[in-house]
């Protein structure tokens, strides 16, 4: 069976910090929604920092 994704893609011009921010609150949110992929797309400049913030 498949499962749904939600997905999420940004262009905003955002820093660095601020896509960090905006993950963690996204995060939050999404934990709420069950029975679906969840996918988030940030700038490519910011994804090293995000994944790294997230991990740790």
């Amino acid at each position: 069976m498949r499962v749904p994704m939600i997905a999420g893609n940004w262009k905003m011009h955002t820093t660095v910090e601020e896509a960090i921010e905006l993950v963690i609150k996204m995060r939050f949110g999404l934990d709420r929604i069950d029975n679906v992929d969840k996918v988030i797309c940030p700038p490519f400049v910011s994804l090293d920092a995000i994944k790294t913030r997230l991990e740790g």
